[in-house]
Formats: C-alpha cells, sequence, structure tokens
C-alpha cells in the first residue's frame, strides 16, 4: 500500500488539528526541517521524529501523509503503551519553553528619541498529545537549536536558546515558513544616546500563537521602551498581532502564565548589554 497525501500546504498554515489514525496505520508529518510521525496500533502509539537544519531564510512548506509504514531515517522512536488506544491524536503548534536570544546579523542602531518596528521569527515545537488520557506523546522542537546563557554575569540570567535573525522592517520581506512564527518588535528609544541593538532576548514562553492564513503562525507584538537613564526596560505584550492580521485567529496560548500586559526586566538582561 503506498503512502496517501493527507494535506499539504506552502503558504498556508495547517499541520495541526484532531487526528484518528485507524489501527495499523501510520501518519507521517514533513514540517520545513522536522520529519514527524506516529502509528496507532491497538496497545500502543508508536512515536518517531528526527530534526535537521534549515538555513534562516529558506521557505518551508508541509505535508502530511497516511501509510502502513513510518517514514523515517536517523532519529528518536518511542512506544507509548496503554490498555487501549482509543481515542483521538492532538496535534498543537507552540512556541519554545525558554526564551530564545535573537542575534542580529547586522547590528541595528537605533538614534536617541526614534521608535522602530520590525518583524523577527522564532522555531516552533510540535506537541502531539491524547487528550482523553491527559498524556503528551511528544513535545519537540522542529529544528536544532543551541542552547545559550542570557545575563549580565553567570550567576544572573537564564539559559535560553539561540538563533539568528535578519530583523526585517518590510512585511514584504517576510519569507512564509511552517516551522517558525513570526514576531513583530516594537522598541523606542527614549533615551539621550543611541542603542545598538545587536542581540535580543524574547520571553516567547509568555506569548500566544496566532493564524494568519496568509503568512503563517504569528505572536502579539511585543514592544520595548528604553531609557538608559533607568535600569528598567518596559515590555508590554499586545493582545493580538497588529495590521494586517490583527483579526488572527489564536490557536495555541502561552506555556507560562504571568502579567502579559506589562513585564520589566534589566536592560542589560533584555537586549545583551
Amino acid at each position: 500500500m503506498s503512502d496517501k497525501v493527507v494535506s499539504q500546504g506552502f503558504e498556508k498554515s495547517g499541520w495541526w488539528g484532531e487526528f484518528e489514525p485507524e489501527i495499523g496505520l501510520a501518519v507521517n508529518w514533513s514540517i520545513g526541517p522536522l520529519l514527524f510521525a506516529v502509528r496507532r496500533r491497538e496497545k500502543e502509539w508508536q512515536v518517531y521524529h528526527h530534526s535537521g537544519d534549515w538555513p534562516d531564510d529558506t521557505p518551508s512548506a508541509w505535508t502530511i501523509t497516511e501509510g502502513e509504514d513510518i517514514v523515517c531515517c536517523d532519529g528518536a522512536f518511542q512506544r507509548h503503551v496503554f490498555a487501549d488506544t482509543s481515542g483521538e491524536l492532538v496535534i498543537e503548534p507552540l512556541l519554545a519553553d525558554r526564551s530564545v536570544v535573537i542575534k542580529s546579523t547586522v547590528p541595528i542602531l537605533i538614534p536617541a528619541g526614534e521608535q522602530i518596528s520590525f518583524y523577527v521569527s522564532t522555531p516552533l515545537w510540535l506537541q502531539a498529545k491524547l487528550p482523553l488520557r491527559k498524556h503528551v506523546l511528544l513535545d519537540v522542537a522542529t529544528i536544532r537549536l543551541s542552547d545559550t546563557w542570557f545575563g549580565p554575569s553567570t550567576m544572573e540570567g537564564e539559559l535560553c536558546y539561540a538563533t539568528t535573525t535578519s530583523g526585517r522592517l518590510y512585511l514584504d520581506d517576510l519569507p512564509v515558513r511552517a516551522h517558525r512564527a513570526i514576531t513583530p518588535v516594537k522598541i523606542k528609544n527614549s533615551g539621550e544616546k543611541p542603542l545598538k541593538l545587536e542581540k535580543l532576548s524574547l520571553p516567547v514562553p509568555f506569548l500566544s500563537l496566532f493564524d494568519t492564513s496568509v503568512h503563517g503562525l504569528w505572536t502579539e507584538e511585543i514592544a520595548l521602551y528604553h531609557d538608559e537613564r533607568k535600569d528598567i526596560t518596559d515590555i508590554v505584550v499586545g493582545g493580538h498581532p497588529p495590521e494586517p492580521y490583527n483579526a488572527a485567529r489564536r490557536i495555541s496560548g502561552p506555556r507560562k502564565t504571568a502579567e502579559k500586559s506589562m513585564l520589566h526586566k534589566t536592560f542589560g538582561a533584555l537586549f545583551g548589554a
């Protein structure tokens, strides 16, 4: 029996949702650099995943196929055993479980009194779960990320993931990537000196995901208000993405809860000074 293409997309998102594979069949996902598959048997769910590398500026598509076998290469394989496997499988996109340190490919200089808006992207996670059993089969990044420590010292800070970005200023310059989410960032330099932005700690565990239908997944807008005369930078998280996607449908909430309307971090820790 050859694999059957269940769904595929390039400019539109949609690799998530509710699935109920028949016993004996496997469902295989290809999402950018991630290969992920599940096979349902009478008393177990077999789960496979493999994440590779993916050039940052390369668009990515997704494909879902159904067949008898798991399509796999080098990767991780697990078996989750139950008395039976009745019930649905839910696939959900999530943001990272730690803050993501974004390093700009070219330093950005923001003059005193200026305000800029730009777009950055971070890799998505795929979570596979059995809601009726309250069991998570897998929670995995779509792309391999390196760990990094971010903070003013080795004693103060947090363990984060690291990625790079071009920090695009124009919406038309954004590539559509099925395995990444876009975060609009607004920075206002209220200080008296230019602000040099080389890397930024993005608190993605506190953000939600919204489906824009035509330009992939977005988060709420983050606004940063900086004044070097203060020790605190105000971080304001909007309630939804800005125009033209402020009416986008929310499909998953934040991993962590906090007072999202206003967060505070030290300037040095936030911007990597």
